[in-house]
């Protein structure tokens, strides 16, 4: 089922000081509360809309694996288009 959301793109990146496992991705931050992971990779496609306002459609999946969890407040999409709003 595919769905439409608004929301700033957040991109987490490497911190040298911090020791232990690291979340390095991006994120889509929405005004209802809840944060989607649209993906896991450090190097990713999004970051050049980082700190931006976009629309994003994509479908939610539930990740294989290791992942961030958090079942109130914490989704996966992939997404299928992205634009910037305003």
């Amino acid at each position: 089922m595919a769905i439409e959301l608004i929301g700033v793109i957040r991109v987490a990146r490497r911190n040298p000081k911090f020791q232990g496992k690291q979340f390095l991705g991006v994120t889509l931050e929405c005004s209802d509360g809840m944060t989607w992971v649209i993906d896991y990779r450090e190097q990713s496609r999004f970051q050049d809309f980082e700190g931006r306002q976009v629309r994003v459609a994509g479908e939610p999946y539930e990740p294989d694996g290791q992942h961030l969890i958090d079942s109130n407040t914490l989704g996966h999409l992939r997404v299928s288009t992205i634009e910037l709003c305003g």
